[in-house]
């Protein structure tokens, strides 16, 4: 009797622990499928056991996206740009003529804010031949690297790519909002006025992580220690805010290469410089509060430690739109 009695106890605690173990599996299922469809998390089933143990990847966002309809300047200026291996070799060309004692004695300053906004003020032109001398004929060292570009109509995001390999400097500009730019305009909308995020945005980001991914690994190869500046006006410089963020805190995933997640190490501390820029400060919280999932209230993804400094003529519709970030300069003309 007391050995059935232990027996029937035996088997009731086999059933209960099995019916928690399937309730248990059931709401880890519902639970990965509700984070996959808010975006929040990527589930990886590949290598789940019959345990149905999940691997979950570091917090990831629906809107920012890679964008894959970039296209690059291709020439002899400048080769295919997402043929990575032809624009490590161009970079390599110059590096392999510099002896240690020119690396040595390499100037390490940072950018003056002149040099930044005419870098800024380039990139409103096309790379065409009528205008292609603005980006050629460049002074003190500075060498036309690439372009990018998304010609679809609600996009329209247009930037470039500019370096220097005796200082080992990079500058990334952002072109800013031209009037027959619908994509530009939609932007403004969209993101300045309405907090949202619009495709200009992935563009941008996508452009300067190639750009960062690229040098990082020079870096790696030839023992340099390039710099990356960003810039842009307007719009540009509203955009250059964002990859700044991004470059620091955001990386791809490399078997998915669709989207962005917090990297779970520092990226590159980029210096950015941007003139008569609209306030970023809500969407740069927004992206702060997407990619930085936490159960208590510690910041890991800061932006007030961001290197900006915003150059704002007399206060207008444009550079007073939204809260700054970094520190503001006030230029005022002398009439």
């Amino acid at each position: 009797m007391d050995s059935n009695s232990a027996g029937a106890t035996d088997e009731d605690e086999l059933g209960s622990s099995s019916s928690k173990r399937i309730r248990l599996d059931s709401d880890l299922q519902s639970l990965a499928k509700y984070y996959k469809d808010k975006s929040n998390i990527k589930i990886n089933k590949s290598n789940a056991t019959e345990t149905n143990e999940y691997q979950i990847f570091p917090p990831i966002s629906s809107k920012i996206k890679v964008d894959s309809d970039l296209t690059y300047t291709s020439d002899r200026y400048a080769p295919v740009f997402n043929e990575k291996d032809k624009v490590k070799q161009r970079i390599k060309s110059f590096l392999e003529n510099r002896s240690n004692v020119d690396q040595f004695q390499r100037e390490t300053s940072y950018l003056f804010p002149y040099n930044m906004c005419k870098f800024s003020s380039i990139v409103y032109s096309d790379y065409k031949d009528k205008t292609k001398a603005n980006y050629i004929n460049l002074s003190d060292g500075w060498k036309f690297l690439t372009t990018a570009e998304n010609t679809s109509k609600l996009n329209g995001y247009f930037g470039a790519t500019f370096w220097n390999p005796e200082r080992e400097q990079v500058v990334i500009a952002h072109r800013g909002t031209s009037p027959t730019n619908l994509g530009a305009l939609w932007t403004d909308i969209q993101s300045i006025y309405r907090n949202k995020v619009a495709s200009q945005i992935s563009s941008a980001i996508t452009f300067s992580h190639y750009v960062q991914r690229i040098f990082a690994e020079i870096d790696k190869e030839w023992g340099t220690h390039f710099k990356i500046f960003i810039t842009g006006h307007s719009l540009g410089g509203w955009l250059a805010q964002i990859c700044t963020f991004s470059v620091e805190y955001l990386t791809i995933i490399d078997d998915d290469k669709t989207y962005f997640v917090k990297s779970e190490e520092e990226g590159h501390h980029a210096h950015t410089v941007v003139f008569d820029s609209p306030g970023c400060k809500p969407m740069l919280q927004q992206l702060q509060r997407e990619f930085d999932v936490r159960y208590d209230n510690v910041e890991k993804l800061p932006i007030d430690c961001l290197d900006i400094t915003s150059y704002l003529s007399v206060p207008n519709r444009v550079n007073t739109c939204n809260p700054h970030v970094g520190k503001i300069y006030r230029m005022f003309t002398k009439l």
